[in-house]
């Protein structure tokens, strides 16, 4: 077998140390950033009305179908979703499927979201982007 030659054992420790730097460098970016995953309550002002909003993610990954957003009365019914990918900083999904009432208005459409350390805003469109419903959500305690 033939020897190792140091100057190529050092480029490779340098090589070896930079690739673990970036690795770092990426996981602390990743880890700072705010994440929608997770249970999210709050209220939307409708007419004279405050309505209870819950929206509910386990996954972002890309065509996962396990998000929910369920609105109270007097509305009554959900959304359920499908993870379509990351704008910017703006996590995109497609309302796949309704429960009818209300929430028949936005089948169909999309639901933007914008995640910061405690609170979510929301962007609810028709598959037009005429009807556009919009709210905060805080994070929900266990």
């Amino acid at each position: 077998m033939p020897a190792i030659r140091p100057i190529a054992t050092r480029s490779m420790a340098g090589l070896l140390a930079s690739l673990m730097l970036l690795g770092f460098a990426n996981l602390a970016a990743s880890a700072a950033e705010p994440s929608p995953i997770g249970a999210w309550v709050g209220t939307v002002a409708d007419d004279q009305r405050n309505i209870v909003v819950k929206l509910t993610l386990k996954r972002i990954d890309l065509g996962s179908r396990d998000g929910e957003m369920r609105w109270n009365a007097p509305r009554d019914c959900s959304l359920k979703t499908e993870y379509a990918g990351k704008r910017a900083s703006d996590y995109s999904l497609n309302i796949f499927s309704t429960d009818g009432g209300w929430c028949d208005l936005y089948r169909d459409g999309t639901l933007a979201l914008h995640a910061d350390k405690n609170a979510i805003q929301f962007t609810l469109k028709d598959k037009q982007g005429q009807r556009v419903t919009t709210g905060r959500l805080k994070r929900a305690r266990p």
